[in-house]
């Protein structure tokens, strides 16, 4: 009986060793396992972080370009200098290279939402561009100072005319109203003002037409006077297709800055997390912008303990 009973407990002995080292083989297991997890999660952060990075940069150079070009339009439509054209022309190059580099990249990483942003912002610049530009061209038409385009045009007329009404007190008061709603016009741009100095021209030419004895001079105003109604509303037409272009140009502008803030905003964000993650700190959550980028897509699944660690 002693001796069965030592080798049953001797039996008992060795399924329990047995036992315990299973146990332990199974936490070295597991312990190994999530170290691998773990460390394939940092690579990956890290493969994220350089990403994220170059992105980022793209980003920002977008952003300070765009700043540039906006600037340099305003310096134009206040200053009229062509100067400031150039400059717009390089910012907005700078943007699209930048833009395009952008795009390229998210096409690599398959990053398909951000692509989509890459792509509008290149549609768009290219948008505002053209529309800046044909402002500027507007603009150059018109008269960047008052002695060329249509304003120069218009100078000319308006000083022809006055030269021969100064000659024929009667047509003097018309004149000055004239002048006057013209002068309003161009200070406040108001249609109004249009109209009326229509209705002046009405009057006077045809006080002009009722001028007796004076044939020849008759003629001469009334030229005069054709060139002036003429050259005044290529004027205010002038005026009618630069409003038009600034708003197709605010549309496309309007359309970029959005875009490009919320790019910068989310890149920095997520490479300022992603790099407390490579330097160990696995603590922090990140909200991806593209499902790509989703780090859960390992192909081991952490450990419950890791699980918790990381979020």
């Amino acid at each position: 009986m002693g001796m069965q009973s030592w080798a049953k407990n001797l039996k008992l002995a060795g399924k329990f060793g047995w036992g315990l080292g299973l146990i332990g083989a199974l936490f070295i297991a597991t312990l190994l396992l999530q170290y691998r997890t773990l460390s394939e999660t940092q690579a990956k952060y890290e493969k994220l972080l350089s990403s994220d990075e170059v992105m980022k940069a793209k980003a920002m150079d977008i952003e300070s370009s765009m700043l540039q070009a906006r600037r340099s339009e305003k310096d134009f439509l206040l200053r009229k200098d062509w100067a400031y054209v150039d400059k717009v022309k390089a910012a907005c190059g700078r943007v699209l290279a930048q833009a395009e580099e952008w795009s390229r990249i998210e096409r690599q990483a398959g990053h398909l939402d951000d692509l989509k942003d890459a792509e509008g912002v290149i549609q768009d610049i290219k948008k505002y561009q053209d529309a800046f530009l044909a402002v500027a061209e507007a603009w150059r038409q018109k008269g960047l100072n008052q002695d060329v385009g249509l304003r120069g045009k218009f100078r000319d007329a308006a000083h022809a005319l006055e030269r021969q009404i100064n000659q024929n007190a009667d047509l003097m008061v018309d004149y000055l109203m004239l002048r006057r709603h013209e002068k309003d016009y161009i200070i406040r741009g108001d249609k109004k003002y249009v109209n009326e100095a229509d209705e002046t021209l009405a009057q006077l030419r045809g006080a002009i037409t009722e001028m007796t004895g004076k044939e020849g001079e008759k003629q001469s105003l009334l030229l005069l006077l054709g060139q002036y109604a003429k050259s005044f509303h290529a004027l205010v037409a002038g005026d009618g297709r630069i409003e038009d272009v600034i708003g197709k140009m605010r549309t496309a502008v309007h359309k970029i800055e959005p875009v490009v803030q919320k790019s910068v905003t989310s890149l920095k964000s997520t490479a300022e997390k992603a790099e407390k993650i490579a330097a160990g700190d696995l603590t922090v959550h990140i909200t991806h912008l593209s499902e790509k980028d989703q780090l859960v897509a390992c192909p081991h699944p952490l450990p419950a303990a890791a699980a918790a660690e990381t979020g």
